[in-house]
């Protein structure tokens, strides 16, 4: 642990300790205790929580005391999260260019020094008119992302992507699964091994930076890529496909659980509903039979795996209900990604059989963009109310590229409609202890823990002054907003000072 801190630590007698003013979640007698310091050894484990004065009593005289105006809570976590897409991290977001003459000349200065033979940008959206044109004037192949994250546009050269992937140019161009050709190409040599180790690397950097310390639901599409996932520096929950699963048995004590993908994963109109979307006479995609999705959770009891399934519209999440209870006996914590549509009837069924939702804060500011398309439905979408009233055990976390735990909390207090709203204390116990305790972790910043948290300059309260009229899903946007309302002064890891904006 470095000796050296900003003005926001300070050490005492090889203790470095902070001090606020807000509750914070200890996870001693199950209850909130108020604690106004915290203290780590040099090891980094938790050696004091209390009060100001009986640390005082303990540790330094008066004198020593420095007071921090600030805020602490336990480190967020990153409850759900398509670890590829999340990857793209490490690529440009395009969502703050306006238009195509701007996106354009971003490619032209970025294509001279990007280190790669292919430029990959992320979040384009429809403003952007992207067109051959556009993507010709770039002197590197283009691999531009859609903000759906599902739909590629490739240049000109995707004949020589295609040799190299050995991808059909067709599919190439018109891949109705975006993460196939992006993980097809990342697997290339178009990226040696070194830089997508150095990739994976980073993406953990950028999860620590936005407070979050840990990954719970790491889908990986292809097991070959455990080795590269070992090194990753925080703590992680992997899931792969059944198939995968089974091609390797030697690597399944690695793996968590089998993930499962029943509907609305490939497209804003693939969840699969009972009534037809409000634009079109189609109701949505079911991606996996009742028969390949009592084949995945038998695979994962006959292996002692969780089972995780992926479901959004309303009938994608009763069909993984269907099958949860055909096996609710055998079950170990199954979990229901997403869960954003459910009907009050699967909200029961799923605390009935001791199942766990995971729902992402991020998607209750995009609700209010599917009105085309879900009409009314739009406003059921993360039901957290309910969920808390009914006492129904639930995850909060981002969902693909990173947003932080000040979004995640953002999102929660001030969302599109009052059912999807949380108070700040049952944003952070969401976001925090409930996914931990979930996981069979033990939470809370207690005596003895590792010291695993985050450190804010200014109360979490900040929250609440944010205007509502500038709150945006622009992810980028936001965060630079954020900085300055709510800065992030320090992530502790195990002990160690990490993400600080030193480092």
């Amino acid at each position: 642990m470095s000796n050296t801190r900003t003005n926001n630590h300070y050490r005492t007698k090889n203790i470095v300790y902070v001090s606020r003013e807000q509750q914070i979640w200890t996870g001693q007698r199950g209850e909130n205790a108020r604690v106004e310091c915290l203290a780590i050894d040099p090891q980094g484990k938790v050696c004091f929580c209390g009060t100001q004065q009986s640390y005082t009593e303990k540790f330094a005289s008066p004198a020593e005391i420095h007071e921090v105006q600030g805020s602490i809570t336990a480190g967020g976590i990153d409850a759900h999260n398509h670890f590829w897409f999340a990857l793209l991290g490490d690529i440009p977001c395009v969502s703050h260019l306006q238009n195509a003459q701007q996106l354009g000349e971003f490619l032209q200065t970025y294509a001279q020094t990007c280190p790669h033979d292919i430029v990959f940008i992320c979040n384009v959206n429809n403003t952007h008119e992207i067109s051959q044109t556009l993507l010709d004037s770039c002197p590197k192949p283009v691999v531009a992302i859609h903000r759906s994250f599902h739909k590629a546009y490739l240049n000109k050269k995707a004949q020589r992507l295609s040799q190299i992937t050995q991808i059909p140019q067709q599919d190439i161009i018109n891949n109705w699964q975006v993460k196939n050709c992006a993980m097809h190409l990342l697997r290339s040599e178009v990226f040696a091994e070194e830089y997508l180790q150095k990739a994976i690397v980073n993406f953990a950097k950028k999860l620590l930076q936005q407070g979050i310390v840990c990954i719970h639901d790491m889908f990986i599409y292809d097991v070959n890529f455990l080795p590269m996932i070992q090194k990753i520096p925080i703590p992680y929950r992997l899931y792969a496909s059944r198939n995968e699963l089974q091609k390797r048995p030697d690597v399944q004590q690695y793996f968590t659980g089998v993930k499962s993908f029943i509907d609305g994963a490939i497209g804003t109109q693939t969840a699969k509903f009972h009534d037809n979307y409000a634009n079109t006479s189609q109701n949505g995609i079911f991606y996996s039979s009742i028969e390949q999705l009592l084949e995945d959770i038998d695979f994962a009891i006959e292996n002692s795996l969780q089972t995780s399934c992926h479901g959004i519209g309303s009938l994608g999440i009763e069909r993984i209900l269907d099958v949860y209870e055909m096996r609710k006996d055998s079950l170990i914590k199954p979990r229901l990604e997403h869960f954003e549509c459910p009907t009050e009837r699967d909200i029961d069924r799923l605390h009935h059989i001791g199942g766990i939702a995971c729902l992402q804060p991020n998607f209750s500011q995009d609700s209010y963009d599917y009105a085309t398309i879900l009409g009314e439905r739009r406003k059921i979408i993360n039901p957290f109310r309910q969920l808390i009233d009914k006492q129904v055990p639930f995850a909060t976390g981002s969902d693909g590229m990173p947003s932080g735990l000040r979004e995640c909390l953002l999102w929660s207090i001030k969302p599109r409609y009052e059912e999807q709203r949380m108070t700040l204390q049952e944003a952070m116990h969401y976001s925090t202890v409930a996914t931990t305790q979930l996981a069979d972790h033990e939470a809370g910043l207690c005596v003895g823990n590792d010291a695993n948290f985050v450190y804010f300059s200014k109360p979490l309260d900040e929250l609440h002054n944010y205007p509502n009229e500038r709150i945006t899903s622009n992810w980028t946007e936001l965060r630079q907003q954020l900085d300055e309302l709510l800065p992030i002064s320090g992530i502790y890891l195990q002990g160690k000072c990490v993400g600080d904006n030193d480092e």
